[in-house]
């Protein structure tokens, strides 16, 4: 019985665990912004900056898509970023056309 339980109690911290995602980002130029990644789902997000009195202004994050393994490429363009799948090669381009609806990412290069 007491082996039941603590496989039961494993697994459930396993499953949370498993569910966490991770997180990372990159500055664009200038420094008041930065392109924010979810490295399990692919989704991105920018945030800004306006002020030492305020707390950075996130606008809405990307779609999701498949779990892998994601990172953000730092360019020039402030409304725009590069994604790349770790796990694969491929590149996908994420853009906000208007920052109060989520950025339209490309559909994923060939490898």
């Amino acid at each position: 019985m007491n082996r039941v339980i603590g496989l039961s109690v494993a697994l459930s911290l396993f499953s949370v665990v498993a569910i966490a995602d991770d997180f990372s980002g990159t500055a664009t130029s200038g420094n008041l912004s930065v392109w924010r990644i979810n490295h399990d789902t692919g989704q991105v997000s920018l945030c800004s900056f306006e002020g030492k009195l305020n707390a950075p202004e996130c606008y809405p994050w990307s779609e999701t898509i498949q779990r892998g393994k994601y990172k953000v490429i730092a360019g020039d363009d402030v409304l725009s970023t590069w994604r790349i799948d770790g796990a694969t090669g491929m590149v996908s381009m994420c853009e906000y056309g208007d920052i109060s609806e989520p950025p339209i990412c490309t559909p994923w290069s060939d490898k």
